[in-house]
């Protein structure tokens, strides 16, 4: 059984990091891809109920609907779903 993983995140280069690494094992499977809240959200009701990801890979700060608003709603609607809140900073000093 494939482990069902969604990914929430407004940075492509950090998207395309994710896909890269997840891509390496077989028993992950990515079912959505969104560059915001509104859209993962969007996306999730899409999909069938035995489809829905496991886990959700959320950034905090996303553009429309933050990682914390998001996940808000995304409990509400879908209790079952894990959320792993995630967010890079960069420190150029």
């Amino acid at each position: 059984m494939k482990i069902r993983i969604a990914i929430a995140e407004d940075n492509p280069t950090t998207r395309k990091q994710y896909l890269q690494r997840f891509d390496f094992y077989d028993h992950i499977e990515i079912v959505v891809i969104a560059e915001n809240g509104k859209q993962l959200l969007n996306e999730l009701k899409k999909i069938s109920k035995r489809e829905l990801p496991q886990i959700v890979l959320m950034d905090i700060e996303m553009p429309l609907l933050s990682g914390i608003e998001t996940t808000a709603q995304l409990k509400t609607l879908y209790p079952e779903i894990e959320v792993m809140m995630l967010t890079v900073f960069r420190d150029d000093d």
